[in-house]
């Protein structure tokens, strides 16, 4: 019974650390002055969306082809990749955009 009292105090520490954590994210984006402006009823348009892959030259790589593999976007349309600043070298950036229509 003691290990069972020991793994449900540890879940629901873990747990409490969880919640408050949320709560801290929540008061981060809920809690500050800036209202965003209220969201109107619109028409459908078409929007481009900017889509940023960070990683190593073989991770950018395997995402592209796997993104192309599933039709998301063609292989060809995403920017050579390149160092990203402010890092160590090793961290490549490559950007794409996607048009679509929202409603």
């Amino acid at each position: 019974m003691d290990i069972q009292y020991d793994v449900n105090t540890y879940i629901n520490v873990g747990i409490d650390r969880k919640l408050k954590d949320l709560t801290m994210a929540e008061e981060f984006i809920y809690g500050s002055d800036f209202d965003p402006p209220p969201i109107a009823p619109s028409r459908p348009h078409r929007e481009s969306v900017k889509i940023i892959l960070i990683g190593s030259d073989r991770g950018i790589a395997h995402i592209i082809h796997w993104l192309h593999h599933h039709r998301f976007i063609e292989a060809g349309a995403w920017s050579r990749p390149q160092v990203v600043l402010n890092s160590d070298r090793s961290e490549l950036m490559s950007i794409t955009h996607k048009s679509l229509w929202l409603d």
